[in-house]
């Protein structure tokens, strides 16, 4: 696993250890109850094909009473508002922020630039501690990077990807929420249909890049070319081999060939399966 995907797990855990930890409290005053949490992230579950593990939940991460009974029941209220949309499963939404206010992060005493050896020993609630090789660890600060301001990586809700050395003691990062992404080591606009691009992730999500212009995604039904780097299709299509158009993606359970005829993006053993990704990975701390 590349230093990349470490720190984007390591950033997720963080994330939900606060969460989780907050809501398997099973302290009196509103505070959240370990039930009450592995029920937002049930359908997240179900998708894996897992059951919530409530018990797990509260081994894992223990009890947080809440600083502010009424922040709390606005927090739950709002993850189970969140579990509608399918990014909730994958941590691309950034936490509520009455979540922050009931159940404060709790963090270390070492300032930016110190010394460390795990993230707890940083203070602030975007600390983290960085590593490098040999080199001892350092902490430092995510911060959200403005647009033309340099980056480092991306941020899309609580999932981070990042690499390189930290700038001032900081790690900023371009928050896709605003429509930002890390290009040339500098924070840019996603462009629309007649803009410049380099790479996919620079286009927004109805347009795709090709020939270095954000082009309109291919409507179902529509001509597309199977060869192409990036599927042109729009997101529930696909972009067919056989009728070179733009068919249906596949439901999990239908039959495959490969992992682009599927809702999912990923066909195994010929079937179209859940696949979360590192979300799947973070799961496992709340699902059975």
């Amino acid at each position: 696993m590349s230093f990349k995907q470490l720190s984007l797990v390591s950033a997720v855990l963080v994330s939900l250890t606060s969460l989780v930890g907050a809501a398997c409290s099973s302290g009196s005053g509103g505070a959240l109850t370990s039930s009450g949490f592995c029920e937002a992230y049930a359908p997240c579950c179900a998708e894996l094909g897992r059951a919530t593990n409530p018990a797990l939940c509260e081994r894992m991460f223990g009890g947080q009473p809440a600083a502010d009974p009424a922040a709390a029941e606005q927090c739950f209220a709002e993850l189970k508002e969140q579990a509608s949309d399918p990014a909730f499963c994958r941590f691309e939404l950034d936490e509520p922020e009455a979540c922050d206010r009931a159940f404060p992060r709790r963090s270390g005493t070492r300032a930016p630039g110190a010394t460390c050896t795990e993230d707890g020993q940083c203070a602030g609630a975007n600390a983290t501690c960085t590593e490098f090789g040999d080199e001892p660890g350092q902490c430092a600060l995510y911060v959200d990077a403005a647009e033309g301001a340099p980056c480092l990586g991306d941020r899309t809700g609580s999932m981070r990807s990042w690499g390189g050395q930290p700038i001032d003691d900081e790690i900023p990062l371009c928050n896709a929420g605003e429509a930002l992404v890390c290009a040339g080591g500098r924070c840019v606009r996603k462009a629309g249909e007649g803009g410049a691009c380099s790479s996919a992730k620079q286009c927004t999500a109805e347009t795709y890049c090709a020939d270095g212009t954000c082009r309109q995604r291919v409507e179902l039904g529509e001509r597309c070319d199977p060869s192409a780097w990036e599927d042109p299709c729009e997101a529930s299509t696909h972009c067919a081999q056989g009728s070179a158009t733009c068919e249906p993606r596949r439901a999990n359970g239908e039959s495959c060939e490969a992992s682009a005829e599927c809702l999912s993006d990923y066909c195994s053993e010929s079937k179209c399966e859940a696949n979360l990704g590192f979300a799947g990975l973070i799961l496992g701390f709340v699902c059975r």
